[in-house]
């Protein structure tokens, strides 16, 4: 099966930044060496903020590393290239080219200034994931019982009319049903960006069943996350590729054939032994053809449910003024 590949999540960007490395050949999960094994590649590319700065550093060094990852990205013009008002997914691909996708990992980087929204779309940045990790200044994370703070309802209701993609991967219960709410009132999408089945191991960073049935029926998608420690207890059974096809099979019983999509968390987590990098994803393909999927089904989790969402509510965009 020649197969393409779109991921939702990888902190391959701030890994190469703050290791020195480059995109073309490196030991990370992620490298266009890696990549070349599928036919057509994409990737959204998440700056985070690592844990030991404050909100202030962590907006500075986003504007160091998105720097650096422009850079290299244009050094690589002719293997990758960023998705732009310009240059849509599909022209990319038509140039035998990988697509880039900018991100930010914790938007606590806002630091209570709602212009700063506006500088991040400004350097190329549609996904916005909401927190990570303890209470920010928009809200709960997945490690907390709050909700969103005023600042976090402003924060999502400026992503809902700039063009920026809310992510509730990393947030609290309370923050997802506020997004819930926020999205009825835009009628727009969010998305879970990397977050499996609370269902299938519950672990507090895994969707809940009405979570993912509320992202369904809003048109957004649902990104797999390869960390062991969100898949299964290692200490009982170790995960695989097996323990994410029982998460996809379940999200598939919730009806989630156009949701159900690939956000790997590349660079940012310890994967399965049988998953190493992301040229090894391409397994899974062959774990859900063995179990009857068809070949269409495997392609949209693939690619084609994430290409579907970003042709309508990302590259054919108007620039917005």
């Amino acid at each position: 099966m020649n197969l393409s590949f779109i991921d939702l999540h990888s902190d391959t960007a701030s890994e190469l930044y703050y290791h020195r490395k480059h995109l073309d050949a490196n030991d990370l999960h992620i490298s266009l060496e890696k990549a070349a094994c599928y036919q057509n590649y994409a990737q959204i590319f998440a700056v985070y903020t690592p844990s030991r700065l404050n909100d202030e550093e962590g907006f500075r060094a986003f504007l160091k590393v998105s720097d650096a990852f422009s850079e290299e990205i244009s050094r690589l013009s002719d293997r990758i290239a960023f998705v732009s008002n310009e240059k849509s997914l599909p022209t990319i691909w038509e140039s035998h080219r990988a697509a880039a996708f900018l991100a930010v990992e914790d938007a606590r980087l806002l630091a209570g200034n709602p212009d700063r929204l506006r500088t991040l779309y400004d350097r190329g940045v549609r996904f916005l994931t909401l927190t990570w990790a303890g209470e920010t200044c928009i809200g709960g994370s997945w490690d907390t019982n709050i909700g969103l703070t005023d600042f976090g309802i402003q924060t999502v209701r400026n992503c809902f009319e700039l063009g920026v993609i809310p992510d509730v991967s990393h947030a609290s219960t309370q923050t997802i049903d506020n997004v819930i709410e926020i999205a009825a009132q835009y009628g727009n999408p969010f998305i879970a960006t990397h977050s499996n089945s609370y269902a299938v191991y519950p672990h507090r960073r895994n969707l809940n069943d009405n979570h993912f049935k509320a992202i369904c029926k809003v048109g957004g998608i649902v990104g797999m996350n390869m960390y062991r420690n969100h898949l299964s207890d290692s200490s009982v059974s170790p995960a695989s590729i097996e323990t994410v096809v029982s998460h996809i099979d379940h999200f598939m019983e919730l009806g989630g054939e156009n949701t159900v999509v690939f956000g790997c968390d590349f660079d940012g987590a310890d994967f399965p032994d049988d998953l190493a990098d992301i040229s090894a994803i391409s397994k899974i393909a062959d774990a859900l053809l063995s179990k009857n999927y068809s070949e269409d089904l495997v392609e949209k989790i693939f690619w084609k449910n994430a290409y579907a969402f970003l042709e309508k509510n990302v590259f054919c965009q108007p620039e917005i003024k």
